[in-house]
């Protein structure tokens, strides 16, 4: 097991209910991921709100005007709510000093005011040239400054010691911070950027704190366990906390008056928090994300619990469960057994043998037969020793056994025993345990990506997938999945396209007679808030990519390895002069994810023709929305026919010779019929058709966003269903010439565009040279590092 530490318990014995305190005195901290995710976000946000209070824009105006005269009552009311917010924060703060918590608090608290009111007057001097409002509801500042004092300090003042406090406390003070905005916005004293970067500044402050000092886990104190126990009706004699503790559930050892050895594991009141905020996590990082989110800790109990009963009445070695429930306190319990057997990861190879690597592949399959999938498989949770072979840990198994969790738990425990005992031994066993048909199941899902990073970066001191996968193809004569082969990118790629990008913009300001004096005078006098938002809402655009991958696939995708895909594919897209490359890079991508070959083939194709029936759509009703016609006349006119009918002559010799030639006919048609009907199965599903269309629309909104913020940046205004149909004409005329990244293309077309709605010349091709920027050359930086991302950590 773990070492061991009893951890010191300062319990409150008044008999009271109430608890100010989480967790005890002297509770270990730790420093947390999401800490660095909500500073980051809060400052980002605290970064925008700024330049948009600097910026003076109309809806703070709006705001202040609307609330301008109120009933006497109401306004006195707001005035009482504002002044309780900041009497709450005061008096949270002298609670905590006087309750007798220790130094370290009261140490994070000044340090976060400090850097706080640093930050803030700072901030009110650059925004405004002001200094800080602290009682604006006595005090007539004038014009509200940036930003709101009151607020960043109520923000600081409560999330600062939220892990330490108790769940309803952290409950009210976040009900307190949102009244007492409320009440600054109806007093009209605080606009509504002033307010929103107060809030970001003081999350963001808490987040540093925490950083810097450690956030406490919540662990209860080793006498409420007891007590709980007792309550649960299980008697023992001792109760230790074990030092190394997961987020959100406490784990610790008992023993009972006759050497009985339980493993107790309890969620407190902020474990279901603690297991949404994982869920969200995993989904971005992880092929499947794991169980349904429970609404309460004792509802995560009774799930494992569920299934380790399931499991060990089917025969499968699972921790046996002594007792589950929940205590007065709202706390809730799983007491088990403490396996005799140790943990795969603490054995040397040599103590294991083949009869025991045998026993575990069984154990697995009598779980699965069991109807449970344990969706965590690793190193730590699977344990050997003489009395047998256990699956221990439970907590993110599945009672829906999809096909996916299925096979990565074998591929895991696969990995976990190369890591143990090498890869030839746990190849060997898996050979003599699992049939062909198994084998080739699980072959298309050994893939790095497909394991979780822990077990990745363990298996990779060891062995690594591509061992695993030649042993078993060379042990079952069974074929290895083929991967797309990727393209390298050389930098003569690069160069090209710098110097093609720059020549196109040399030749268009001639064409369009806009100089490029001209055209560096009106990018100088733009406004670059504005330019940096529409960069970041070109880059959010790919989210609508993967919202459509998801509903081709039907299948749980990591949402963040697939958004650095994107940003990959526009690197990708730029360099090398061909779609294919695009595509082959997508295919690699879900292979590796343990996709199969004719589905991660068949989104392509599928996407590519929704997203032109996404552009139609969106461009037939902008065209309508601003009054325009489309004239259909000479579309059988002219070249037009004869491009279309020589393109039908292409696509029958090619059918012709597929069909005519076997060498050619067995390469193609099998992955053809199977990627044919991949498709057809999306497109017989409504709803995966839907999300699909959805995910290509909101791609292309967010592109029409990006142009509304550039327009912006330059002091113009067009109406949205114009820029709208500027944004989608572009890209569907542009993707009708064969030039990689559409370059020089788009530039010509969407200036042209943006004269014939009605912006000068010189306006009109600075905008589209702008833009271009932004959404097609700029983020292509990034995706130079995101491709080495992907490549680095194997998902390409």
């Amino acid at each position: 097991m773990t070492s061991r530490a009893t951890v010191d318990a300062v319990e409150d014995r008044s008999g009271r209910r109430f608890r100010l305190f989480a967790s005890p005195a002297g509770a270990p901290r730790a420093r947390r991921t999401i800490d660095w995710f909500t500073g980051t976000a809060a400052f980002g946000v605290f970064v925008l709100a700024g330049w948009a209070a600097r910026s003076e824009i109309s809806l703070d105006e709006r705001v202040l005007v609307a609330f301008a005269r109120l009933p006497g009552w109401l306004e006195f009311l707001a005035r009482c709510v504002f002044t309780l917010g900041g009497l709450y924060a005061l008096g949270l703060v002298v609670a905590i000093a006087v309750r007798g918590r220790g130094r370290r608090i009261v140490r994070d608290l000044l340090v976060a005011l400090g850097l706080l009111a640093l930050v803030v007057v700072v901030a009110a001097r650059l925004a405004g040239g002001q200094w800080p409002d602290l009682f604006p509801e006595y005090i007539d500042p004038g014009r509200p400054s940036y930003p709101n004092l009151r607020i960043a300090l109520l923000t600081a003042v409560v999330v600062t010691p939220a892990p330490h406090l108790v769940a309803p406390l952290r409950t009210f003070g976040r009900r307190m911070i949102a009244a007492t905005v409320v009440a600054a916005i109806v007093l009209g004293i605080a606009t509504v950027t002033g307010l929103l970067g107060g809030v970001a500044l003081g999350a963001a402050t808490a987040a540093l704190v925490h950083l810097l000092f450690g956030s406490p886990a919540g662990l209860p104190s080793t006498e409420r366990l007891m007590q709980a126990l007792s309550e649960l009706g299980v008697d023992v004699s001792t109760v230790e906390l074990l030092d190394d503790q997961p987020i959100g559930v406490a784990l610790a050892e008992a023993v009972g008056p006759g050497g009985e050895r339980y493993v107790m594991k309890v969620y407190g009141r902020d474990a279901a928090d603690a297991e949404l905020a994982s869920k969200v996590w995993r989904s971005f990082w992880y092929r499947d994300s794991g169980p349904a989110v429970s609404l309460t800790g004792l509802q995560q109990v009774e799930h494992e619990a569920v299934a380790a009963l399931l499991a060990e009445r089917r025969g499968a070695p699972v921790e046996h469960v002594v007792v589950a429930g929940e205590d007065a306190d709202g706390n809730a319990f799983l007491v088990a057994a403490e396996p005799l057997q140790r943990p795969l990861a603490d054995v040397d190879a040599d103590e294991v043998d083949d009869a025991d690597l045998d026993s575990l592949w069984r154990a697995l399959l009598a779980l699965h037969q069991a109807g449970v999938a344990h969706g965590s498989i690793r190193p730590e949770v699977v344990m050997v020793g003489d009395d047998g072979v256990l699956l221990a840990d439970l907590s993110r198994s599945s009672l829906s056994l999809q096909d996916q969790r299925v096979q990565t738990d074998v591929v895991s425990l696969m990995a976990s025993l190369a890591c143990a005992v090498g890869a030839q031994r746990a190849v060997a066993s898996a050979v003599r345990c699992l049939d062909r048909e198994q084998i080739a199941a699980a072959l298309p899902y050994l893939q790095d990506g497909v394991l979780a990073p822990s077990l990745r970066r363990r298996l990779s001191s060891r062995s690594s997938t591509s061992e695993l996968v030649t042993l078993l193809t060379e042990q079952t004569a069974l074929d290895a999945p083929e991967l797309a082969e990727v393209r390298r990118i050389e930098p003569r790629d690069i160069a090209m396209v710098v110097f093609g990008v720059f020549a196109v913009i040399a030749i268009l300001s001639q064409i369009a007679e806009v100089g490029l004096d001209t055209l560096l005078e009106e990018i100088g006098n733009a406004n670059n808030g504005w330019l940096l938002t529409g960069f970041l809402i070109g880059l959010a655009g790919y989210v609508g990519d993967v919202i459509s991958l998801k509903g081709v696939l039907d299948r749980p995708v990591p949402i963040a390895p697939t958004l650095i895909l994107q940003s990959a594919k526009r690197f990708i897209g730029l360099a090398v002069p061909t779609a294919a490359a695009r595509v082959v890079t997508d295919v690699r991508f879900f292979q590796k994810l343990g996709v199969p070959s004719a589905v991660a083939l068949a989104q392509g194709p599928l996407i590519g023709f929704v997203g032109f029936l996404a552009e139609v759509t969106l461009m037939l009703l902008g065209v309508w929305t601003i009054g325009q016609t489309i004239e259909f006349d000479d579309l059988g006119n002219g070249n037009a026919g004869w491009i279309l009918v020589a393109v039908i002559a292409l696509v029958v010799v090619a059918v012709i010779a597929v069909l005519a030639i076997p060498k050619l006919r067995r390469k193609v048609v099998p992955p053809v019929r199977a990627a044919l009907a991949a498709m057809v199965d999306v497109v017989r599903n409504p709803r995966r058709i839907g999300q699909v269309f959805v995910g290509q629309v909101v791609e292309r909104v967010a592109g029409a966003l990006a142009l509304a913020a550039t327009l912006a940046a330059f002091g113009q205004q067009l109406p949205f269903a114009a820029v709208l149909f500027v944004t989608v004409a572009t890209g569907l005329l542009a993707g009708l010439v064969p030039v990689p990244g559409g370059i020089g293309v788009a530039e010509a077309t969407m200036a042209a565009l943006l004269t014939g709605v009605g912006l000068p010349a010189e306006i009109a091709f600075s905008t589209a040279i702008v833009y271009r920027f932004l959404t097609s050359y700029l983020p292509p930086v990034l995706g130079w590092f995101s491709l080495r991302w992907l490549t680095t950590n194997g998902y390409l």
